[in-house]
């Protein structure tokens, strides 16, 4: 049989992929300053909030769907008929597709 996660686990090598790779982990390449900076910022602020500086949330806007949608952080979610908006708290980045 194969290795399986619970369903409420299953997000959790990806949450931990985005932690290895973000500003709290990684220094090289930033200043002392610029590195305690966002360290002291993730320590101040609520779960939620940081949860959001460790893995950015992704959503997905279309005219044919209702709502907005979370979808993965990957370019998979790169469609021609989207809009993707991208918040890791300290920057808001828009995606559009071609259409």
């Amino acid at each position: 049989s194969s290795f399986n996660l619970t369903p409420e686990l299953s997000i959790f090598p990806q949450f931990m992929y985005h932690l290895r790779r973000s500003h709290f982990l990684q220094t090289f390449g930033t200043s002392p300053d610029e590195t305690a900076y966002y360290r002291t910022v993730i320590l101040r602020e609520n779960t939620m909030n940081s949860l959001v500086m460790i893995q950015p949330a992704l959503l997905q806007y279309s005219f044919e769907e209702g709502p907005p949608q979370p979808v993965l952080l990957d370019t998979c979610s790169l469609k021609p008929d989207v809009i993707l908006l991208m918040d890791d708290f300290f920057h808001v980045v828009i995606w559009r597709g071609e259409k």
